[in-house]
C-alpha cells in the first residue's frame, strides 16, 4: 500500500514519533481501498495460548467479512452475523465499539487519536520485514482494550502484527500474513444471504 511520489517524499519527514507513524499507516490504509487480508488470529490467557484461527479478512473502512474454517461472520457497520459451523446457526446482534475493535484489526486507526497514550517502543523483524513497535496504552481503566502493539513496516507502512490486551491477562495476536489492497467487493460480501446456506437457523439476539 504506498501513496506514490507524495508518500515516498514523507517518509523522511516521518522520523521516530508514534503519532507520525500511526497518521503515515492510516493514510496508507485508507489510500489502498477495500483490502483482502490472509491472517492469523492467536488468543492467550495468563501467557497461555488459548485458541487459533486461520483465514481471510475482507474490509472496507467499517465493514468486515470474516472466513474461517470453523467461523464466519459478516458486519454490514451496523449489524454481525456470526456462523459458527459447529452450532448450525447464525446470531444476528450489534456490536458494541468496543466489540468491533476486538474483532476488526484495522480499526486501532480509529483509537490513537484520543483515549490513548502512544509510545514507540523500540524495532522489531517479522518475516523479513523490519517494523516500527508502536503501544498504545489506554487512558481509562474501562476501556476494554487496555492495550495494543503494533508492528509496522517501515517500508511500506502496513500493519505486519497486531497485539491486543483486553483486561488484565487476556491477549489476541493477530498476524496479517497477506495483504492485497485496492480490491472492490460487492455491498453484499459484508452482509449474510440465508439462501446461500439453507436449513441454518437464524437466531436475532438485536
Amino acid at each position: 500500500m504506498m501513496l506514490g511520489t507524495f508518500a515516498m517524499c514523507t517518509i523522511a519527514k516521518t522520523g521516530t514519533n508514534p503519532k507520525s507513524i500511526l497518521d503515515k499507516t492510516a493514510r496508507v490504509i485508507k489510500a489502498g481501498g477495500d483490502i483482502e487480508a490472509g491472517f492469523k488470529a492467536t488468543s492467550f490467557a495468563d501467557g497461555k495460548e488459548t485458541g487459533a484461527m486461520s483465514g481471510t479478512l475482507y474490509l472496507r473502512d467499517k465493514q468486515i467479512h470474516l472466513v474461517s474454517d470453523n467461523v464466519m461472520y459478516w458486519f454490514d457497520g451496523t449489524n454481525l452475523w456470526t456462523y459458527v459451523k459447529a452450532s448450525n446457526e447464525v446470531n444476528i446482534s450489534v456490536p458494541s465499539l468496543s466489540d468491533q475493535q476486538a474483532m476488526n484489526p484495522y480499526l486501532f486507526l480509529n483509537l490513537y487519536k484520543r483515549g490513548y497514550d502512544c509510545k514507540l517502543t523500540g524495532t522489531s523483524s517479522l518475516r523479513g520485514k523490519t517494523c516500527h513497535v508502536v503501544k498504545l496504552t489506554a487512558q481509562q481503566p474501562s476501556q476494554k482494550i487496555q492495550e495494543i502493539l503494533l508492528d509496522i513496516d517501515k517500508t511500506t507502512y502496513q500493519p505486519v502484527c497486531i497485539r491486543m490486551r483486553i483486561g488484565k491477562n487476556r491477549w489476541n495476536r493477530i498476524s496479517i500474513l497477506t495483504c492485497k489492497t485496492n480490491q472492490r467487493f460487492a455491498d453484499k460480501t459484508f452482509t449474510f444471504d440465508k439462501n446461500e446456506f439453507p436449513g441454518l437457523e437464524v437466531i436475532d439476539l438485536r
